[in-house]
């Protein structure tokens, strides 16, 4: 073997691989074309993969394509071809004349892994699903299954619901629960012969599981585990299925134990004693299906085929009459109008309420429940021409039949008048078919229908109100998680509320809304009132911050700006402020500092006077001497090439943070374990850390206790002290990550502020003249700016607030809270991310004259004097606001005002404007641009 290596040309080796690869590409294409050739038209499939690209990313979407190829079309699913039948003459040809040759199912490989075939949903098509599927109905039917008496038990149930629905009344909650339960004790009754309280833990769990494995089985884990099903033998979330799968074939074994103890077979309750006995009578019957593991999936089946289907629905129902409180206003109307305020609903009054009725029909229709459900051909057959072999995969495109422009009289929109006819009477349509309408059809269709109307027609006492339909046509067709404000109605009258939940981020009069940020779900507080409820009268519940992967990657969760809400982050804080204020945080000394740094960037800008630069550098070097100052005790030249580098990481750093690869590693943490560039992150961090524990050892080798120059000498006496102190959070991590967080917060922001600031001078001439003339009116050209000028410098002061309202530089800081909490209704468990929306706050538009466009007179009143308003907060609000605040204001007024004192900014001819969008990373950023400036003293 050895000696055969030896001879191997590696090279021809990877000729002959790259070869086959290209023959296997090759020859899939040919097979394509081939199969393309035979097979009616579709959208062109990929080589391997097919369509599964287009379905994975919008299933939808390619779905209601299909009838553009003709009455059949072809999918491509993987290598498997599917024949997806388009119109209703084609899809009855199928499904009703020829219902046993397409009465397979088409296999769903985890659906099948953790059945194993048995029971009747996912049971192939021969012996077994028969015997079982007549069982079931035949047994449905004894227990009440379309008579009066399972009527009276759904309007009953019905109003187990509502009650309820009312402890909630006026509140904000999720619906899910409450309905499903409400549903799923009608099939319990009959199946389990038994209902369950909504306060039940044990069957709310179930619930729980049930919903999560629909919603699992259809996701990416799904559509993977069906490509690939040997992953099984693998861990993966695909095993959380398993799991629940296993927690509901318990929970029904249990029932069956308990109905084995008292089961009298003269007096059968419900389907599982029905199902015990068939069992005994087939025990002698050699081709009988009637066994344990049959039992346990058909009762499964009929359980989940009897809970989540309607209760979706009804889900949907919600949405559509909040969205549509005229269409709800009139149900109710109709339905007070024949039954009164008292008498419960019942199918006979279908006919007297046919706006009702029709309102049922249309959520159905735009539900469009099952939009892909595909089936097999259990024997060779012919359909329009095309030769089918036996287990060719077919689908009905029920999406395309409920959608059909011409047949509906609204296809794109939710309208009952599409099930009324010209005197408004119920006017049912050959294409709403909801319940398929093959061989296979829904077992408990008449159970359905009956909830559908018993349950929707008595829940129109309540008024159900709050969402929009931009924020809810983005959820999936099993509605989401919905929340929901309703009202008693004790009378035929409507109250139109606002809900907690807004529409998207444009609708700031909401008090907030949700969004979905990856899995994670996160409440966004849009008004002021809320906002000060939260961060200010409740400070210390929302003080956690939400992790950042890859930050807490390269910081461990050491420092102030990183660090979870604990005793650590309490400790580092305080000490910080503490001693930020002992060196002259605040005080006049510090504004001497600013005054005297900002004279040195006038004469390192005055350098290149006429000239067009970039004055990315000259700006964060000036406002890094200043925190540089206080926490290293020196200052570093514009010209020093080391601290330049260090400024550069810096501003890549915090770019980084923000860009798409940050956001993929907080989705896939693990990715730190490879290389890519994430890693330059920790390069840089690493770089700043060094370059901060070299002042360190510095500092060490010439401290005096008794006289402590700066942060790092304060923080090295301070960790002496607590030496002995085991609950002490001063160690040298924390030291490190502490002056990297102060030099970071005190350099990035304030110079990203004077950095739009030059921008929206440059695009607003006539505003900086006027701040230029004020400013030589009172201070004239040589004596340097401080903070007690400010009220004679109204006009420039407000330019340098509507700078930071503009620049919005903190557009996104998810905080989470520290301790279950209630806020306008709502409960939010520990952990709970929230985020204040600081961007609404400054571009209300009630609120600001003018809310779109730069303009100082935002900040101004009638005299023209300065005019602060409760709606700007540049620096945040609550325990996590911007420990250098005073600094950082000190900083924007004595820099801008001495800028504008002594020097005229203005575009470089011909030079394009940089994209205000800015570079949204930990702040929003300017993307870089270049400047021309002149000396105003040569110009005056």
């Amino acid at each position: 073997m050895e000696s055969l290596l030896r001879y191997l040309d590696w090279t021809s080796v990877g000729l002959a691989l790259l070869g086959g690869l290209l023959c296997l590409v090759l020859l899939e294409i040919f097979r394509l074309n081939s199969s393309r050739s035979r097979n009616p038209p579709g959208p062109k499939p990929l080589p391997f993969v097919g369509n599964m690209p287009q379905m994975i990313n919008d299933p939808k979407g390619l779905i209601r394509s299909m009838p553009k190829y003709g009455e059949i079309s072809s999918v491509y699913l993987g290598r498997d071809i599917v024949l997806v039948l388009n119109n209703l003459p084609t899809i009855k040809e199928a499904f009703i004349q020829n219902g046993n040759v397409y009465a397979g199912r088409s296999s769903f490989a985890i659906l099948e892994w953790v059945t194993n075939g048995y029971g009747i949903l996912m049971a192939e098509y021969g012996n077994s699903w028969r015997q079982q599927r007549r069982f079931a109905l035949h047994t449905l039917r004894n227990f009440g299954l379309g008579k009066k008496t399972l009527e009276e038990r759904v309007a009953e149930e019905a109003r187990f619901l509502i009650k309820e629905l009312l402890k909630h009344e006026g509140k904000p909650f999720y619906p899910i629960h409450p309905i499903m339960n409400a549903v799923s004790n009608i099939i319990c009754s009959i199946v389990f012969g038994d209902r369950y309280e909504y306060d039940d833990k044990r069957f709310a769990q179930l619930l729980k599981l049930i919903n999560e494995n629909i919603q699992l089985a259809g996701s990416t884990v799904g559509r993977i585990f069906n490509m690939v099903p040997f992953i099984k033998h693998f861990p993966g979330p695909h095993q959380k299925v398993w799991q629940n799968a296993n927690s509901l074939k318990n929970f029904i074994h249990e029932a069956v134990e308990e109905h084995r103890k008292t089961l009298d077979p003269n007096n059968l309750r419900d389907f599982i004693d029905a199902y015990i006995v068939e069992m005994s009578k087939q025990q002698s019957n050699e081709d009988s299906t009637f066994h344990e593991d049959n039992m346990i999936m058909s009762t499964s089946d009929l359980f989940l085929a009897g809970t989540d289907t309607t209760a979706a629905t009804l889900r949907w129902g919600l949405i559509y009459m909040m969205d549509h409180p005229d269409v709800q206003e009139r149900c109710h109307k109709e339905i007070v109008q024949v039954l009164g305020f008292d008498r419960s609903p019942s199918m006979e009054d279908r006919a007297k309420l046919p706006y009702t009725h029709a309102t049922i029909h249309e959520i159905q229709r735009c539900a469009d429940l099952v939009p892909v459900v595909m089936h097999q051909t259990t024997q060779a057959t012919q359909l329009r021409g095309y030769h089918l072999p036996k287990g060719t995969k077919v689908m009905p495109n029920i999406t395309a039949i409920l959608a059909d422009k011409n047949h509906w009289k609204h296809p794109d929109t939710f309208n009952p008048e599409n099930f009324l006819d010209e005197k408004g009477q119920l006017s049912k349509s050959d294409h709403f078919l909801p319940f398929s309408l093959e061989y296979k059809a829904g077992s408990s269709y008449y159970v359905l229908n009956l909830l559908q109307n018993g349950v929707c027609t008595e829940m129109s006492g309540l008024d159900v109100c709050g969402l929009g339909p931009a924020w809810w046509s983005a959820l999936s067709a099993s509605a989401g998680d919905l929340q929901v404000e309703l009202h008693h109605k004790p009378q035929p009258s409507w109250t139109q509320t606002t809900a907690f939940l807004g529409e998207p981020a444009t609708d700031y009069e909401r008090s907030g809304w949700l969004c979905q940020i990856g899995r994670n779900l996160v409440i966004v507080v849009n008004s002021l009132s809320a906002l000060k409820e939260a961060f200010i009268q409740n400070s210390a519940v929302y003080a956690g911050r939400s992790p950042i992967p890859i930050l807490d990657w390269v910081t461990k969760g050491y420092g102030i700006l990183m660090a979870p809400f604990g005793i650590s982050w309490k400790q580092q804080r305080r000490f910080a402020l503490h001693t930020l204020r002992n060196f002259g945080l605040g005080k006049k000394n510090v504004e001497e500092d600013v005054a005297e740094e900002a004279r040195y960037l006038i004469k390192e800008m005055l350098k290149q006077e006429g000239k067009s630069v970039c004055p990315m550098h000259l700006l964060m070097n000036s406002v890094s001497n200043i925190i540089c100052s206080i926490v290293f005790g020196e200052r570093y030249e514009y010209d020093d090439k080391r601290f330049a580098k260090l400024l550069e990481i810096i501003n890549e750093n915090i770019q980084l943070a923000g860009a798409p690869m940050a956001r993929i590693f907080g989705l896939a943490p693990f990715i730190k374990h490879f290389p890519g560039p994430h890693h330059k992150i920790r390069h840089n961090f690493d770089s700043l850390k060094q370059f901060i524990r070299e002042i360190v050892e510095e500092h060490r080798k010439i401290l005096d206790p008794e006289n402590p120059r700066d942060f790092i000498d304060a923080y090295l006496v301070e960790m002496t002290k607590q030496q002995s102190n085991e609950d002490s959070t001063f160690h040298e991590e924390n030291m490190l990550l502490s002056t990297a967080d102060l030099f970071l917060a005190g350099t990035d922001t304030t110079a990203a502020t004077l950095r739009w600031g030059l921008i929206y001078m440059m695009d607003h001439p006539a505003v900086q003249d006027r701040c230029h003339e004020e400013i030589i009116r009172v201070l004239g050209f040589d004596r340097s700016p401080s903070m007690e000028d400010r009220a004679q410098l109204p006009y420039t002061h407000a330019t340098i607030h509507e700078i930071q309202r503009c620049a919005d530089l903190v557009p996104i800081a998810i905080h989470e809270t520290t301790q279950p909490t209630q806020l306008r209704g709502y409960h939010f468990p520990k952990g709970t991310k929230v985020m204040p929306n600081l961007t609404a706050l400054l571009a209300d538009r009630k609120h600001w004259k003018h809310p779109d466009t730069f303009n100082p007179e935002n900040f101004l009143d009638e005299k023209g004097q300065f005019s602060k308003s409760d709606h700007f907060l540049p620096f945040s609000l609550g325990p996590r606001v911007c420990a250098g605040e005073t600094l950082a204001k000190a900083e924007l007024f004595i820099f801008f005002t001495s800028l504008i004192q002594r020097l005229k900014f203005s575009w470089p001819p011909g030079a394009p404007r940089p994209n205000m969008n800015g570079i949204v990373g930990l702040v929003r950023s300017p993307f870089p641009y270049n400047t021309v400036c002149h000396s105003r003293d040569t110009t005056h």
